[in-house]
């Protein structure tokens, strides 16, 4: 909207669409992007807010997000909000910081908010009519694959900051091999954890900073380290794999369908499938009304 663009626009865009505050946050405007529905689902069914008060709109990247931030910064305008993800916040520095007007994800980013491992056992659950209850070591398979996520989310972050990057970020599993490893009990292997590593040059593994940087990110838990897409794709595979592990005939069910049948499950019910943890982020920090 071009009235949009100036101070005044701003202020009153939410007149416009007949609500009482505007959301910005980062995504695509199209109904396969579960980004908006993710924040829809919070302040419906965690704040019981009316999706008639509020109006979210996507604007693409994290960079048109902090802008448009910026200008309500500028303007001093109220009815407005900004959501970013998390990223890797505890290594950031922001100059104006106003917790009314800017909001985080709890997570790295929304998909690791929403798929945690009550939602995964539940889809599993579901597609296999019940007997995910056989697998005794779920668990241990859902934590050992995030702690090994993890490993590679972190080995990427301290490459990043020397312009380079041990995750190839333009293929759905960022460049790992996702696959059922017994002998590791995780979708990522010892062996491919290793071979990532081995990627790291000489300048990172030798530099002090990065080795500070690393040591953090490791005492920070999984869901503020794994990038949202990686976590999303090693979560579908978790599924499948997991799938073939109790012995279900087909595993052909596509992860769009997968992802289709998550949504519906959380958004049912949230309160049951979302970690404590994180639903009291969320009532504590996002309350816009």
């Amino acid at each position: 909207m071009l009235f949009s663009r100036s101070g005044y626009g701003l202020n009153n865009i939410h007149l416009f669409y007949g609500v009482e505050v505007m959301i910005y946050i980062e995504g695509e405007c199209s109904p396969e992007k579960y980004d908006k529905k993710f924040y829809e689902t919070i302040l419906n069914k965690l704040f019981f807010i009316k999706s008639e008060r509020f109006r979210i709109e996507p604007l693409g990247g994290c960079e048109n997000v902090k802008k448009r931030y910026d200008e309500i910064l500028l303007n001093k305008i109220s009815n407005s909000i900004c959501v970013l993800d998390r990223d890797y916040s505890f290594i950031k520095q922001s100059n104006i910081y106003d917790p009314q007007l800017l909001k985080f994800s709890h997570g790295y980013s929304w998909e690791n908010d929403f798929w945690l491992a009550k939602i995964i056992y539940r889809v599993i659950d579901f597609l296999s009519g019940g007997r995910v209850s056989k697998l005794n070591n779920f668990e241990e398979i859902i934590s050992n694959t995030k702690k090994d996520a993890k490993k590679l989310s972190c080995y990427d972050l301290v490459s990043q900051i020397h312009a380079e990057s041990v995750l190839d970020k333009s293929k759905a599993s960022f460049g790992v091999k996702l696959e059922y490893d017994p002998s590791s009990t995780s979708i990522i292997s010892s062996s491919e954890v290793k071979r990532v590593r081995g990627k790291l040059s000489l300048s990172v593994l030798s530099c002090l900073v990065s080795k500070e940087i690393y040591k953090e990110a490791l005492d920070t838990i999984p869901e503020k380290i794994i990038q949202g897409h990686f976590w999303q794709k090693i979560s579908l595979v978790l599924i499948v794999q997991t799938l073939k592990i109790i012995g279900v005939a087909s595993t052909t069910v596509s992860e769009e369908i997968i992802f289709n049948i998550a949504q519906t499950i959380f958004n049912e019910n949230i309160n049951s499938f979302m970690d404590e943890q994180v639903k009291n982020y969320y009532l504590e920090n996002f309350k816009i009304l």
